[in-house]
């Protein structure tokens, strides 16, 4: 399939209730695929592998946790610490979500997860 990551973060990102236009949205896209990239590599290294529907709904998961992320937000749309926080909240709510209903079972198990 093509362009999977991309299909998946904005899957994410219409679970969160955003338009793929807003200007916020398409930035956090571009984190969540960058993101799943980096997780991509990791777990290649460790020879271990995911799907890059997994490593996506990690990365979206993954997001509040990286404060680079948090400062891109508030640095180039001017929005809060509390705001990006808010949003890389409902973006794992949305992950975790999809998971859910794509029976990624493993991806549930693991402590991105947790709540």
């Amino acid at each position: 399939m093509f362009f999977t990551r991309r299909r998946w973060a904005l899957r994410v990102i219409e679970k969160m209730g955003l338009s793929s236009t807003d200007q916020i949205a398409s930035e956090i896209v571009s984190m969540i695929i960058q993101g799943s990239k980096q997780f991509n590599e990791m777990f290649r290294q460790a020879g271990s592998d995911l799907s890059k529907q997994e490593q996506i709904l990690m990365s979206a998961a993954a997001l509040k946790d990286n404060y680079s992320a948090i400062d891109r937000l508030t640095n180039d749309f001017n929005i809060s610490d509390e705001e990006a926080l808010k949003l890389f909240d409902e973006a794992k709510e949305a992950a975790h979500e999809l998971a859910t209903e794509n029976e990624f079972t493993s991806l549930l198990e693991s402590s991105w997860f947790k709540k």
